[in-house]
């Protein structure tokens, strides 16, 4: 399966909460306004979980034979370092040794890479893998306990067989009200490129592209109130 990537650039990274961060580089490149299909899709963290993806840019591709792509990039922010400093039960001691704890869970995934730590429990991580989902069956960022962006393949749904659906765990307003009295949000873009029969969506958009029998599946996430991303598709 071809790899393409596609997206507009960003502007400069906006407050998310009271740290500043730098410039945040975009992981796709600019392309004529005309050809802008952007794709989101997939889901995003509970708050009960540890970390929350602050700012993002995330791409999926995937065919009607099963072969998939998925990359994450972005910014989150681990939780219980951020609640601890906000509070002022951390010291920059122990927040130096819950970055070396931080660093060491996410760089045990062989697919992540670019850890790179800001301050008040923020953090910059790339995440990319790529194979066959139906033998991989599901395909989780960051992993089970830590839901932020899921493929999974389902043999038969409802009678119907080959599916596979990409989503991630949604948030309950008291969830989503918490995370913003806490000073923090979640903005970002989620793109999903495929030509598998689309059984159910919630995307912002859905474009196509000429020539190809694919199509983008556009959700943009301007903060967390947005709907949670999801996508039900029908492989072969």
């Amino acid at each position: 399966m071809k790899w393409i990537l596609y997206g507009k650039p960003q502007n400069a990274m906006k407050m998310i909460h009271n740290t500043r961060f730098p410039r945040f580089t975009p992981l796709f490149p600019p392309v004529a306004k005309a050809l802008r299909l952007a794709v989101t899709l997939g889901a995003l963290v509970v708050v009960s979980s540890c970390y929350l993806p602050a700012r993002f840019d995330s791409e999926l591709q995937l065919d009607r034979a099963g072969y998939y792509s998925m990359i994450f990039d972005g910014y989150l922010v681990d939780m219980n370092t951020y609640s601890a400093l906000r509070k002022g039960t951390m010291d920059k001691a122990q927040e130096a040794e819950r970055v070396k704890i931080l660093r060491t869970d996410i760089m045990r995934d062989p697919n992540a890479s670019g850890f790179r730590y800001y301050r008040d429990g923020t953090f910059k991580v790339h995440w990319e893998r790529k194979g066959d989902l139906l033998k991989a069956k599901t395909v989780t960022f960051l992993r089970q306990n830590e839901l932020i962006l899921q493929l999974k393949y389902l043999e038969k749904v409802d009678g119907k067989s080959d599916i596979v659906v990409m989503e991630g765990k949604s948030l309950s307003k008291a969830e989503r009200r918490h995370v913003l009295e806490m000073g923090l949000n979640m903005q970002g873009e989620i793109r999903l490129k495929t030509d598998a029969r689309i059984l159910d969506q919630n995307a912002t958009e859905i474009k196509t592209i000429p020539g190809e029998r694919a199509k983008w599946l556009i959700w943009k996430i301007p903060d967390i109130n947005a709907a949670t991303p999801k996508a039900v598709l029908q492989l072969r």
